[in-house]
C-alpha cells in the first residue's frame, strides 16, 4: 500500500513517454525511480554528497528489479513512492512502488552500494541513523507494499 512507504512524489507521463497504445513505456517507469532514488539520497546524504561527492566516494546503483503489474494510462497522474527495504554493511536497497487511480502499477527493488574508489566503505552509524526514517523492516519491502 502507498502508506507503507515515507518518500512519495507526485507526476504525470508526458506524451514522449507512451507507446502507440498510450500506455506508459517501461523506460519511463524506470526513469520514475530512479528520480526516487535519487530524492531519497539527496534526503539521506544532501545535495552536495549527491550531486558533488568528495573524490573517490560513490553510491553505486548495483542492481535493479522492476515488476510491472498492470499498464498506465496517458494521461494519468501517478504517485511514485520509496523506502528503504533493508540495510547492508555498505549496501541498502531501495523498495519502488508506482500508484495510479489508487492501484499498484509496478514495484521495484534497487540496491545501491556505498564505495570509495569502487570498493564497498561500511556505512558509518550516522548514515545508517540517517537512513533509518526512511525504512520499512520486516519481510521484504516489495512484498509489503502490495499488501
Amino acid at each position: 500500500a502507498l502508506e507503507n512507504y515515507p518518500l512519495r512524489f507526485e507526476t504525470r507521463p508526458l506524451y514522449g513517454d507512451v507507446d502507440t497504445n498510450r500506455h506508459v513505456n517501461n523506460v519511463t517507469v524506470a526513469r520514475w525511480f530512479e528520480e526516487s532514488r535519487a530524492q531519497l539520497n539527496h534526503r539521506v546524504a544532501g545535495a552536495a554528497r549527491l550531486l558533488d561527492p568528495p573524490p573517490g566516494l560513490q553510491l553505486l546503483l548495483v542492481s535493479i528489479q522492476i515488476e510491472y503489474l498492470q499498464q498506465v494510462p496517458y494521461p494519468s497522474t501517478v504517485t511514485v513512492a520509496a523506502a528503504v527495504g533493508r540495510l547492508g554493511g555498505a549496501s541498502y536497497a531501495v523498495a519502488h512502488g508506482l500508484f495510479e487511480n489508487g492501484q499498484c502499477a509496478a514495484l521495484g527493488e534497487s540496491v545501491v552500494v556505498q564505495a570509495r574508489d569502487g570498493r564497498p566503505l561500511r556505512l558509518t552509524s550516522e548514515e545508517r541513523a540517517a537512513l533509518e526514517p526512511f525504512a520499512v523492516f520486516g519481510a521484504a519491502a516489495t512484498e509489503e507494499a502490495i499488501g
